[in-house]
């Protein structure tokens, strides 16, 4: 593997490409720039490892250094953390959660964010646990040690970090690599006992957790997280169906780098305020801020990796099973939380595990392994655009009419002075308009240009042509929340009280959302009457 011969150096220069894509969409370049600065840097440091692959004495410091400054977080997160105030998700933790806070005061500033800690203590763990077995090897007591106390505070910042994805990541990768070992290490006659011996081990599990009432309650409790909500969050299921017709907005180019949080509270939640940082999912944040070939090119690069691997596992050393293990982990707890993506300080370590895997398989490292998955790839791409090459045309437009309103909208965006429902009524989105007019004529019933020219029209009083097009959408997608609001506004804009109760009355929040509208859109028009609509409404419903 030379240094010219960077592993994916083809999927990471797409994806890089498409990073670069995302600053010239976004409706903040300079924001952007910033977060396109954080890929390259590690872009960067993911060479840099490959780079020093021979260099064994340095692979160990950098594996030691990310797992003291891992601990060193955990550390400051502990004294920052007024945890006697906050509330963990599982019952049986809040008596830890407790000492800790009364151990150590809570901190003027807080540090850490839990969210990104557990992101990268989860990482930090395999590679704590397989740098550990390889020193151990070396017979140096001291090493193995302190290694020992910093994985003690890593799952101490993984218990009060409270993210049940990087656990259940954890287990699962743990268990999978667990078993492997074991399976290796066994004779053929003792595999036989392997799932006997699982299930009595579940057995154990389910008793003692039945022994424990109050643990029992709260994972139970707990295990609907992804269908149901749970004070302030946004169940996991619901949240993605909402990023997924997003997608649909920005298909092909992504809203941009760093547009997420406002992108969507403004057109999937119709809000005016910040609420969600990130997707909490790694795949569709890729694809909501980085388009189309952001998600190939990292879904390449991961198809390629794991191929690469597998294939050279008679190779690994401790180094390649600490940086799959890791990889692994930080991809699986990707899947409900974009932890590694959303902070300047993770975003530029998210090459970083599989890195230090690549480093730890011998074989030298060819281009057309990446060029045949690539290949596979663009040949579905190609496929799937031909197959559907009308709605592919019309998604394209789609597309480029929604940059054009966040760029316009969010880039003239303030709180509280300039919100999106003051620029509509007030700027100029005439090319905006005539960019979604010209998708209708392709497709009358495309949902993207239904559901934003009706966005416009209402903020502008044309209420009857934000009721044709609301209507359009429903028939298009009938189970919408974001239609269901357009088609509430528009009937009690015209005055249709029971109409507008009919779709209002399936949303959450709904009162509080009426008498927000009523104040940023007819009071400030001053439309008194169909202010007095919008709070007899929400008392209605409330």
């Amino acid at each position: 593997m030379s240094r010219a011969n960077i592993p994916f150096a083809l999927p990471l220069g797409l994806f890089l490409i498409s990073a670069l894509f995302g600053v010239v969409t976004a409706y903040a370049p300079v924001a952007a720039l910033r977060d396109f600065v954080l890929i390259v840097c590690g872009a960067a440091l993911y060479v840099m490892l490959i780079w020093k692959r021979e260099d064994a004495r340095f692979l160990v410091t950098a594996v030691a250094l990310y797992v003291l400054g891992a601990a060193v977080l955990v550390l400051a997160f502990v004294a920052a953390q007024d945890a006697t105030n906050h509330a963990v998700k599982l019952v049986a933790l809040n008596s830890l959660d407790t000492f800790f806070g009364q151990l150590f005061p809570p901190l003027a500033r807080f540090i850490g964010q839990p969210n990104s800690l557990a992101g990268i203590v989860a990482v930090a763990l395999p590679l704590d646990i397989a740098l550990a077995m390889h020193v151990a090897q070396r017979r140096a007591r001291n090493a193995v040690a302190a290694l020992f106390l910093l994985a003690l505070i890593l799952i101490l910042g993984l218990v009060l970090a409270d993210s049940r994805g990087a656990w259940l990541a954890l287990a699962l990768v743990g268990g999978v690599f667990g078993a492997g070992y074991a399976a290796r290490r066994m004779q053929p006659q003792q595999t036989r006992l392997v799932f006997p011996s699982l299930l009595v081990l579940g057995l154990v599990v389910m008793l003692g957790a039945m022994q424990n009432q109050d643990l029992l309650s709260a994972l139970v409790t707990r295990a609907d997280f992804l269908a149901a909500a749970q004070g302030d969050e946004v169940p996991r299921l619901i949240l993605y169906a909402q990023v997924w017709r997003l997608i649909q907005d920005y298909f092909f180019t992504g809203s941009g780098l760093g547009t997420f949080p406002m992108v969507y509270s403004t057109y999937a939640l119709q809000i005016h305020v910040y609420f969600l940082p990130h997707a909490h999912n790694i795949f569709l944040q890729i694809w909501m801020e980085q388009g189309l070939l952001g998600v190939i090119a990292f879904v390449w690069f991961g198809i390629g990796f794991y191929a690469w691997m597998w294939a050279r596992r008679a190779e690994w050393n401790w180094l390649a099973i600490g940086g799959l293990a890791a990889a692994s982990v930080m991809l699986l707890h990707g899947l409900v939380d974009a932890s590694f993506w959303y902070t300047a300080v993770t975003r530029p370590l998210l090459l970083m595990p599989f890195a230090f895997a690549l480093t730890g398989v011998c074989a030298s490292y060819s281009w057309k392994r990446d060029l045949k998955i690539g290949a596979a790839i663009g040949a579905a791409v190609l496929i799937a655009i031909a197959v559907f090459g009308q709605a592919a045309l019309t998604r394209w437009y789609a597309n480029v009419a929604s940059v054009m309103q966040t760029r316009v909208e969010l880039g003239q965006y303030q709180f509280p002075n300039a919100l999106v429902e003051y620029i509509r009524h007030d700027g100029d989105l005439t090319g905006t308009q005539a960019a979604f007019h010209q998708v209708l004529a392709l497709d009358s019933g495309n949902v993207t240009a239904n559901e934003r020219l009706a966005m416009i029209e209402l903020a502008r009083g044309e209420y009857a042509d934000a009721l044709a097009h609301a209507q359009a959408a429903s028939a298009r997608d009938a189970a919408n929340p974001v239609t269901w609001q357009l088609l509430g506004d528009a009937y009690l804009a015209l005055g249709n009280q029971d109409a507008a109760y009919a779709y209002w009355s399936r949303l959450d929040n709904a009162a509080n959302l009426l008498n927000v509208e009523a104040a940023i859109r007819y009071d400030r028009q001053g439309d008194s009457v169909r202010a007095a609509w919008a709070r007899a409404l929400a008392r209605r419903i409330k």
